[in-house]
C-alpha cells in the first residue's frame, strides 16, 4: 500500500465521505499496458456497509483498478467495479474514483475497452457447466473462513468454499464469492409435490434448511434416489429421521400438534394431521442434490415448513402522547426488524398523527419479520386470478379494517410477490388467529387493535376451495395498534 486518502462532498444529501487504499499488486507483461504498474484501489464509502442490488451484494468496499506508467494513472473500467445503481453512490463514486489519480499529483486517463485478463473480471452471472451463479460479493482476499474444495474453476483457478458461497481468487489476489440460486420451489411426483428451495440471503434468519449447506456429507450418506431432474440432476430423499435436518423438522411438527389442537374450532387455521414416523418419512420431508459446484442444497416439503412471516409493520395511533412497550412472543426467531429490537421488543413514543420515536430517531411505523410455528398453506380462503389481485387485495382490506394509506403499504409490498402464478387461493388472519401464530404484548393495552396476515398458494388453474371466515370490520377508537404483514414461503 502506498497511499490513503480521504475526500469529502459538499452536497449534505449525498454520501459525504470516501476513502481508498491503493496497493501496487503487479505488472503488466504485454499487450496494451506493457511495462506498466497494476494499481489496486479500494475504494470506500462511508454510510455504504451493505448495498443491496438485484444481481449482486457489494460490502462497503468497490475495487478499482489503474494501469499507471509515466505518470499517467489509467482506470481500466472493465475491470473495476460498478456502483449498485443508486443515483446518489453512483454520482460519489464516479466521482471520487475519476479524482483520485489527481489528488496522487498523475495524470488521469479511462479506458472503456480494455478487459484483460478476463480472470480480474467479477461478472454478475457466471456460467458454469450450463448453470448460472448469481455474484454475492468481492473483497481484497478469500475470507479465511473458505475451506478448498481441490477443483478448479477456469479463468479463475482453485474454488474455495463458505457455505452456501464459492470464492475464486484473482491474480492480484482479491476474490469473487458467487452463489447458484436454486428455484423458488420444484415438484417431485405424478401428485406435483411442492417444495421450497430458496431462502433470502442476508436474512439474519437461520432454519433447519441451512443445515444442508454445512453437513451435506452426513445428509447424502443416509440417502436414497427419488427422481432425476433435467435442471438439477439426481434428487434424493432421506431414508430415516437420523438427520439433524430431518430430526429437527420432524419435532416442529410434533410441537405444533397441541397448538392445531386449541385451534382446531377456528375455521380461518389449517390444519396439521398427526403422522407417524413412517408416515412422515413417506411423505418425503427433505430432497436434496449437488449444485454446480458440488455444494449440497435441501427443499423441504412445503406443508412441514415454518415460513417467514415477512414484513408485518406496526402503526400507532395515540390521542396522546406516551411512552408504548411492544414485545414479541420468546419463541419467535426474529429475523429482522427496525428500529433494531432490544430483548424481543421496542420501548417507544407515540405520538398524536401516527409518528413513532424511538431514542434521537423517528418512524412512521415499527417492522419485524421471522418464523413461530408450522403454518401449513392455506386450504381455504378466495381463490383469485393474477390480474384481480390489486382490485381483490384493495376490498379485502377496507374490509378487514385498514385506512386507505395502510392498505397502499400493503398493497406496494405483496402485491408484486403474487404475479408469479395465474391463480392463488388467497386467505386472511386476524388478531384472533394472531395471538396463535404471533403473540403480541402490548403496554399500554391498546383500546383497539387491528391484526391482518395474509397467507397464499399459487396455483397453476382455477380450482373451487370452501370460503374462509368472513372478515370482520372494527371501529377504531382511542389507543389504536393496526398491523399488517403476509407469509412469505
Amino acid at each position: 500500500m502506498f497511499s490513503v486518502l480521504r475526500s469529502s462532498s459538499d452536497d449534505a444529501e449525498a454520501t459525504t465521505v470516501s476513502r481508498a487504499e491503493f496497493y501496487d499488486v503487479g505488472g503488466f507483461v504485454r499487450g496494451r499496458y506493457e511495462g506498466a504498474r497494476l494499481i489496486l484501489a479500494i475504494v470506500h464509502v462511508e454510510g455504504q456497509e451493505k448495498v443491496e442490488c438485484s444481481d449482486c451484494r457489494i460490502d462497503g468496499d468497490l475495487i478499482q483498478r489503474y494501469a499507471f506508467k509515466d505518470g499517467m494513472m489509467t482506470r481500466l473500467t472493465l475491470l473495476s467495479d460498478e456502483s449498485p445503481g443508486e443515483a446518489a453512490l453512483d454520482a460519489a463514486i464516479h466521482s471520487f474514483s475519476s479524482s483520485l489519480p489527481t489528488l496522487l499529483g498523475m495524470k488521469p486517463a479511462s479506458d472503456g475497452e480494455y478487459s484483460e485478463p478476463s480472470s480480474l473480471r467479477a461478472p454478475s452471472r457466471l456460467n458454469v457447466g450450463g448453470t448460472c451463479l448469481t455474484l454475492y460479493g468481492e473483497t481484497t482476499s478469500v475470507p479465511k473462513s473458505a475451506n478448498a474444495t481441490g477443483e478448479r474453476l477456469d479463468p479463475f483457478g482453485p474454488v474455495f468454499r463458505d457455505g452456501r458461497e464459492s470464492w475464486f481468487s484473482r491474480p492480484d489476489g482479491t476474490a469473487a464469492s458467487y452463489y447458484f440460486r436454486p428455484p423458488n420451489f420444484i415438484e417431485i411426483g405424478p401428485y406435483g409435490d411442492q417444495y421450497i428451495c430458496r431462502r433470502e440471503m442476508g436474512k439474519e434468519d437461520y432454519t433447519p434448511m441451512d443445515e444442508a449447506y454445512s453437513a451435506d456429507a452426513e445428509l447424502f450418506a443416509d440417502s436414497v434416489p427419488l427422481a432425476h431432474s433435467t435442471e438439477l440432476g439426481e434428487i434424493f430423499t432421506v431414508k430415516t429421521l437420523a438427520h439433524p435436518l430431518v430430526r429437527d423438522l420432524r419435532q416442529q411438527w410434533i410441537q405444533s400438534y397441541p397448538f392445531y389442537d386449541e385451534a382446531d374450532q377456528r375455521l380461518s387455521l389449517p390444519s396439521a394431521p398427526r403422522l407417524t414416523d413412517e408416515q412422515y418419512l413417506a411423505l418425503h420431508p427433505v430432497i436434496f442434490w449437488r449444485g454446480p459446484l458440488s455444494e449440497a442444497f435441501a427443499c423441504i416439503y412445503l406443508p412441514f415448513d415454518n415460513p417467514m412471516m415477512a414484513e408485518p409493520v406496526i402503526y400507532l395511533y395515540s390521542p396522546t402522547k406516551q411512552a408504548v412497550h411492544i414485545s414479541l412472543d420468546s419463541g419467535i426467531r426474529i429475523a429482522a426488524s427496525k428500529p433494531k429490537m432490544a430483548a424481543r421488543g421496542w420501548n417507544v413514543v407515540a405520538s398524536p398523527g401516527g409518528r413513532i420515536s424511538a431514542g434521537l430517531e423517528s418512524f412512521p411505523y415499527l417492522f419485524w419479520e421471522g418464523r413461530y410455528r408450522v403454518i401449513p398453506p392455506p386450504e381455504r380462503g378466495d381463490v383469485v386470478a393474477r390480474d384481480e389481485v390489486p382490485a381483490y387485495l384493495d376490498r379485502a382490506l377496507a374490509a378487514r379494517g385498514l385506512s386507505t394509506r395502510e392498505a397502499s403499504d400493503f398493497k406496494a409490498y405483496w402485491t408484486p410477490k403474487l404475479t408469479r402464478a395465474p391463480y392463488y387461493i388467497i386467505a386472511f388472519y386476524d388478531a384472533q388467529d394472531m395471538r396463535f401464530l404471533a403473540p403480541l404484548t402490548i403496554e399500554p393495552r391498546p383500546d383497539t387493535l387491528i391484526r391482518v396476515l395474509m397467507d397464499s398458494q399459487p396455483l397453476s388453474e382455477k380450482i373451487s376451495v370452501p370460503a374462509g371466515p368472513p372478515p370482520r370490520f372494527i371501529d377504531r377508537y382511542g389507543f389504536t395498534v393496526i398491523e399488517w404483514g403476509g407469509i412469505e414461503r
